[in-house]
Order: C-alpha cells, then sequence, then structure tokens
C-alpha cells in the first residue's frame, strides 16, 4: 500500500524549495555584485596606468657653435623741430560704424 503524502507534507516541502530557492538567488546575486566590483576596481586600475606616462632619460647631444655677432645698423636720431613751430597733431580716430536700418537678408527657422 502506497502512502500518500498528506497536504501538510507538501506545505513544508514547498515552503524549503521556496527558501533554497531564495539563497540561491541571494548567493548569485552576491557573486554577481562581487564579480562586478572586482571588474571595476581593474578597469579603473589599468585606466589610471595609462595616463601615466613612465620618465625616460634622454641625453641630448651637445652641439657648441662659434659665437657670431651680429652687427645692428646704426639708426640716426630724427631730426629736432625747432621750438617755435608746433608738432601736428595725431589724426582723430576713425567714426564707428552706423548700424543698418534695413532688414537681415537670412532669418533663420523660417519657410
Amino acid at each position: 500500500m502506497e502512502r500518500r503524502a498528506s497536504t501538510a507534507d507538501k506545505q513544508r516541502r514547498a515552503v524549503l524549495d521556496r527558501d533554497a530557492a531564495t539563497a540561491r538567488v541571494r548567493r548569485a546575486s552576491t557573486m554577481a555584485l562581487a564579480l562586478a566590483a572586482t571588474l571595476v576596481a581593474a578597469f579603473a586600475g589599468l585606466a589610471a596606468a595609462s595616463t601615466h606616462h613612465a620618465r625616460k632619460v634622454v641625453r641630448r647631444a651637445v652641439v657648441r657653435r662659434s659665437a657670431t655677432t651680429v652687427k645692428t645698423p646704426s639708426v640716426s636720431p630724427p631730426p629736432v623741430t625747432p621750438s617755435g613751430t608746433a608738432t601736428p597733431a595725431p589724426a582723430p580716430p576713425a567714426a564707428a560704424p552706423t548700424p543698418s536700418v534695413s532688414p537681415p537678408a537670412v532669418v533663420s527657422g523660417g519657410t
């Protein structure tokens, strides 16, 4: 004779299955979060390391050249004006342009 499981046994088994599934989801979520954090840290370290360039010692060859002297042309000072004459005044600045009263040639957004 077969023993039939009672309703209480079925309910207890369902609760245990549900709790086991919840624990599996929690472990999987924790592992995925830990893996994501590890990958973020690894890529952040890689990105930070790629911006620093190693300083290399570069020796430049010393080239010695003979000193050359450049002669500057002598410039005579401007002629002295007699003290009785007035020096000409500088030209007045140009007048500012006046705004146009005509409508603009191109209107944006029009059809």
